[in-house]
């Protein structure tokens, strides 16, 4: 997994989901492991819809950032 664009599409997630953050529900740590996690696995998932576009021989949209 290419971390160049995962990073910056994690960094960008936290100011959105720590609005929805509770003190006391869940460790911080924790939670923003599965932040990290949940954008982990998003930016695999839009690599390989866009890697079965192209053996599909269909012009895939760009990567979002």
């Amino acid at each position: 997994m290419a971390a160049v664009g995962l990073v910056p599409d994690a960094a960008a997630r936290l100011p959105r989901a720590l609005s929805r953050y509770t003190s006391g529900a869940t460790p911080f740590a924790a939670w923003l492991l599965r932040v990290a996690r949940n954008a982990a696995l998003e930016h695999r998932a839009r690599r390989r819809r866009r890697r079965e576009l192209t053996d599909q021989g269909r012009a895939p949209a760009p990567l979002a950032a």
